[in-house]
């Protein structure tokens, strides 16, 4: 379906209900090489909407996904409403820290971080240089009945 085309934009929607992990979706981009590192336009927004990343394969395929080039432009990623584990989380970091998202802006993790068994009890957030879009987002984790926070 991808093929032979000039992407700028994506959009994957699953269904978290039946339990979909985005490994087939990672899969399928790693796959179309040609359509996502088109030499004149390159992905600028994924959308991932209502997948699990919480499986081995799911968190290889997202980490090669990256790893591999095809997020080099991209300018937006939004996880939302997806189950990402706490090891999803640590590639994003790793995605992030590694600059394999040089163009990066704007991160949408919208009820994305699962905390069902979250067992942090502290958070250190000095110099993370947070913006006044993603606060919302966090207060919102922070409140989460399954987050145990005690001491930011």
């Amino acid at each position: 379906m991808l093929q032979q085309r000039c992407i700028k934009q994506l959009h994957l929607i699953g269904s978290l209900y039946d339990g979909l992990e985005a490994g087939h979706q990672f899969k399928s981009l790693l796959e179309s090489n040609s359509s996502l590192k088109h030499k004149h336009v390159k992905l600028k927004k994924l959308f991932i909407r209502s997948f699990c990343v919480t499986d081995e394969e799911s968190l290889s395929m997202m980490r090669e996904f990256f790893k591999n080039g095809h997020a080099s432009c991209l300018e937006e990623l939004h996880l939302q409403h997806c189950e990402v584990s706490s090891r999803g989380v640590s590639i994003l970091c790793e995605v992030l820290g590694n600059k394999l998202c040089p163009e990066l802006t704007y991160l949408d993790l919208t009820t994305a971080l699962t905390m069902e068994h979250c067992k942090l009890k502290k958070l250190n957030l000095s110099h993370c240089s947070l913006t006044d879009k993603c606060i919302p987002n966090l207060r919102n984790a922070l409140q989460d009945e399954h987050c145990v926070l005690n001491n930011i």
